[in-house]
């Protein structure tokens, strides 16, 4: 099986690369080299950890992100340089030296990664307040409750039924209207709740050798809610694929942890060439994708003109500003963390990353991506990069620890985990600011669901099991008479 899996991959690597055979053939100059090393260096990183390390699901995600955004797509790049995409050339013919920057952070974020393994480090939180709720299933059905009511409010507040299906645009023009925060009441109220209550309570019917026939259909019927409350027409594609994808992790870490061999050429392949493609359920085109092709683009112009696969080329553009205008000693990077204070009480509180590429590249619209690994070029160039890189291979590392040792103390940060997972390629293609939003908003509702086993379904659990106690036992061996029997007896 594993020599099976190891061609498969190395297929995948092949048939990318041979779509530039120009590269192979001569490489142009010292920047074109050392995309090919990067190349080579991210095949292997992904051939390694889905053949040998098929479990650690922090290290895949991450393989597969920078195999994808910071290998194949910036040889296409160069080759074929997308017109839509507003950044002079020069930026992406560098010398080298963002793509020579970029390898050794991922080095670096390999030496952390390994430092954590090694260290044994695992998550510290032990939340036994949310044994009720991840040990006996009926009691996962009122958070699904829960989450429905909440979702129904959230629908009410955007305008009725009709929101979940609106496109882009139509979305966009009621959100001003409206003129609030109704983009963060929509994630908060609609998606989330739902998505969060069905995977848990999907992870603990997993958990179960034997579960009746009537919880499946009711698991199968509230997931079906999960995927119309969290559709792509609504919601990022980054998100809609986060629920998705840790729906997958879900079922493969509970019952078949050795498919996830596969499972990174998969999504390799998909988000190269499915994901691009998606926003046809937001946006209405002209042309069909089919027409496009045909007409002498090919399936690469197709993909990059779409520009959805651009954050090499956006990590070399904030780079480049950082060089050219300073760094900002991190401020950007607080603004996001903080990005819940208000701009009336934080005067000169930073927008988000893109809007600083939209500004010293012509961009109209500043809602763009800034990879993770360009917010820590920004923030303290170089060297910045590469150190927080290695941080956050040890935070991902614990990650992995946490999962992989599947201790029952931990139980109730694995769903988090989960969906982390497939949530940290939207992490690192960033912005920042947007990421941790929609990171933020989940966590909260998680955690509500805590609180809520801890303080009141775990009372009243344990006030209905002393009436039980009670009632059952023998009239000779209640309390009061065992008290009478005492007096009794010291007589």
């Amino acid at each position: 099986m594993k020599a099976i899996c190891i061609l498969f991959y190395l297929a995948i690597s092949a048939l990318l690369l041979m779509m530039v055979p120009e590269a192979i053939d001569n490489p142009s100059s010292q920047a074109e080299a050392i995309l090919l090393l990067n190349y080579g260096v991210q095949a292997m990183v992904l051939l390694w950890v889905s053949v040998f390390r098929p479990q650690r699901l922090y290290l895949a995600v991450t393989a597969i992100f920078h195999f994808v955004f910071f290998a194949v797509v910036p040889l296409w790049e160069f080759h074929r340089p997308s017109a839509s995409v507003n950044i002079p050339r020069l930026v992406l013919a560098d010398e080298g030296y963002y793509g020579a920057v970029m390898l050794g952070a991922l080095i670096c974020l390999l030496v952390g990664y390994r430092i954590g393994i090694y260290s044994r480090w695992t998550v510290p939180i032990r939340l036994t307040s949310a044994r009720i709720i991840t040990s006996r299933l009926p009691y996962g059905v009122l958070f699904c409750v829960l989450g429905l009511a909440l979702s129904s409010v959230g629908i009410l507040i955007g305008g009725g039924p009709g929101i979940l299906f609106a496109s882009r645009s139509e979305f966009s023009e009621q959100a001003q209207n409206a003129s609030s925060g109704i983009y963060v009441i929509k994630l908060t109220l609609i998606a989330a709740p739902v998505a969060y209550a069905g995977i848990l309570i999907l992870n603990r019917a997993l958990v179960r050798k034997r579960v009746p026939q009537q919880t499946w259909i009711g698991l199968l019927v509230y997931l079906a809610i999960v995927a119309v409350t969290n559709n792509p027409i609504l919601f990022a594609r980054y998100w809609t694929g986060t629920v998705a994808g840790a729906i997958v992790f879900s079922i493969f870490y509970r019952r078949r942890p050795a498919a996830f061999r596969w499972i990174p050429g998969v999504a390799v392949l998909a988000i190269l060439f499915l994901f691009p493609f998606l926003d046809v359920f937001r946006h209405s085109s002209g042309a069909s994708i089919g027409e496009r092709i045909r007409h002498g683009r090919g399936a690469i112009g197709e993909v990059l003109d779409k520009g959805d696969l651009d954050t090499y080329l956006q990590y070399a553009a904030i780079a480049s500003v950082a060089d050219k205008d300073g760094t900002d000693k991190g401020r950007q990077i607080m603004g996001s963390l903080l990005f819940f204070v208000p701009r009336a009480i934080w005067n000169d509180k930073p927008e988000i990353s893109g809007a600083i590429i939209a500004e010293n590249f012509g961009y109209t619209h500043k809602n763009i991506s800034c990879p993770l690994l360009g917010e820590f070029y920004y923030a303290f160039g170089a060297v910045g990069a590469t150190l927080g890189y290695l941080i956050f291979g040890i935070l991902i590392a614990t990650f992995d620890n946490t999962l992989v040792a599947r201790s029952p103390r931990h139980e109730s940060v694995i769903v988090p985990l989960l969906i982390g997972a497939p949530f940290l390629i939207f992490l690192y293609r960033g912005a920042l600011l947007n990421a941790i939003a929609y990171c933020t908003v989940p966590l909260a509702f998680y955690s509500l669901m805590l609180i809520l086993s801890r303080f009141v379904i775990s009372n009243f659990v344990q006030q209905k099991r002393g009436q039980l106690i009670f009632r059952q036992l023998p009239e000779s061996n209640s309390p009061a008479n065992r008290t009478d029997t005492g007096r009794m007896g010291s007589r």
